[in-house]
């Protein structure tokens, strides 16, 4: 009797055994597969959220179109403003070290020519946009008056057609009375050679027909004292 009891016991105790073990194994894979549903929920989530920020150029552009053409005009126009004027620096030291502009390529002398003034013309804007909210104010306007308010760096493809189509029309606008101012300094060469090629010269001009660069070669010294050197420019000519 006592035998069998002691069976009963260790069936029970072996079921029960058993039975832990069959509700661990479940609960172990029912973690598992929570494990899994969460893991893959996260990588959801994730990948939604990559490919906002790869878009969110995009939806800023349809929310903000304004707002997103003005910072790219910004950004691109500062580091093209800082290329040239590292190049600038540069330029001004070879200008010391050489002692001239004899080294100079055509792009670097007109690099070296401009840059000054679109220096003086942005510096307001950097300025005004560094003190604390300014460039709330003032890259709006800036962006709105490009012309007067931003230098070539900072215009658009289009902008930089127009705007240099509207300096060759003022330009255009002082061609005949220079080329008239011209004409009337001719008579006051002494007579001689040069103001023979001169007058051939004037006359090219005045008939639509371009000189050759020999024949202007030729006539440079009149541009290094009277009639034509800048000191002898009369007020009328040069405003």
């Amino acid at each position: 009797m006592y035998c069998g009891r002691t069976s009963a016991i260790a069936s029970r105790s072996f079921q029960q055994i058993e039975r832990n073990r069959f509700l661990t194994i479940n609960r172990l894979k029912h973690t598992k597969a929570l494990r899994n549903e969460k893991e893959k929920l996260r990588m959801y989530v994730v990948q939604r959220y990559i490919d906002y920020v790869k878009n969110y150029t995009k939806v800023l552009e349809t929310r903000f179109p304004n707002a997103v053409k003005m910072y790219r005009v910004f950004s691109v126009g500062i580091k093209d403003f800082l290329r040239d004027l590292k190049m600038y620096i540069s330029l001004r030291l070879k200008v010391a070290k050489d002692r001239g502009f004899s080294k100079m390529s055509r792009q670097e002398l007109e690099l070296y020519e401009k840059m000054p003034s679109d220096m003086w013309r942005i510096a307001p804007v950097l300025i005004l946009s560094a003190i604390p909210f300014g460039n709330y104010i003032i890259f709006p306007l800036a962006f709105l008056k490009p012309r007067k308010l931003l230098c070539s760096h900072f215009w658009s493809i289009q902008q930089k057609v127009e705007f240099t189509r509207q300096d060759l029309t003022e330009r255009l606008r002082h061609n005949k009375p220079v080329f008239r101012a011209l004409q009337a300094k001719v008579e006051d060469i002494p007579d001689s050679e040069l103001k023979r090629k001169w007058r051939g010269v004037v006359a090219s001009l005045g008939s639509g027909v371009h000189p050759s660069p020999n024949d202007l070669l030729d006539c440079k010294e009149l541009f290094s004292k009277e009639p034509y050197h800048l000191n002898s420019l009369t007020y009328v000519h040069m405003d």
